[in-house]
């Protein structure tokens, strides 16, 4: 935030003359950990977006805050996902291997943004994929999860004999990588698929740093 102009920073000081509180609308570049050292009083900071992009992140700044105390609010178009820093800290996560008919789960951009991994597994009940992998899963139906929900038609494994055989089933799929040690564009033409249709592909790395791919379809429920 001391990058940017003007440094509010900087100014800090001579605007707690005048206010208790101040509201600062920031790039939605900035890194929330970063923002909070360098805004210290931070009461509340919030993350906004829609379901494809992170839009802005907003800090409200009380100079009457001598706790240190921080909510953060994830807000997707108007749903509401809020957590301290010690819920994300203390909270235990849940890692599980995805099998076909359960369900996947993709965080939205504000969610990743402020980055609740372990939360997100213990407040829902859904397993990560992998620490490195902000994917979930779950063989039942979550309502309220903050993300993406699609069902899981075929778990492949990632194997030569997978790959070649792969386009006879399903020659048009978009296709997409998370953690996975390839681009999205280099599995595609291995696979030899087109983009287009209804059904997703993911490829993945799930717990023991095994590679597999996700055949996803869109949920009905």
């Amino acid at each position: 935030m001391s990058d940017c102009r003007p440094d509010v920073t900087a100014l800090l000081p001579d605007i707690s003359a005048h206010c208790r509180k101040l509201i600062v609308k920031a790039s939605p570049m900035l890194d929330v950990t970063h923002t909070l050292r360098e805004l210290p009083m931070t009461r509340d900071i919030y993350i906004v977006g829609n379901t494809r992009e992170c839009k802005e992140l907003v800090s409200v700044v009380d100079f009457t805050n001598d706790t240190n105390d921080v909510t953060i609010h994830a807000w997707t178009s108007g749903d509401d996902f809020s957590y301290t820093p010690s819920q994300e800290s203390e909270a235990a996560v849940e890692f599980g291997v995805p099998e076909d008919g359960w369900y996947l789960y993709e965080p939205y951009p504000a969610i990743m943004k402020c980055a609740p991994y372990k939360l997100l597994s213990s407040r829902f009940g859904v397993k990560k994929l992998h620490p490195n992998t902000h994917l979930y899963t779950s063989s039942s139906p979550v309502d309220m999860f903050p993300g993406e929900r699609w069902k899981i038609e075929r778990v492949i494994p990632f194997a030569s004999s997978e790959l070649k055989r792969f386009s006879r089933k399903y020659p048009q799929i978009n296709v997409a990588v998370r953690n996975f040690g390839w681009s999205a564009d280099k599995l595609k033409a291995k696979l030899k698929v087109k983009d287009g249709g209804d059904k997703r592909l993911i490829g993945a790395t799930i717990t023991g740093d095994i590679k597999i791919m996700l055949v996803l379809c869109k949920d009905e429920h």
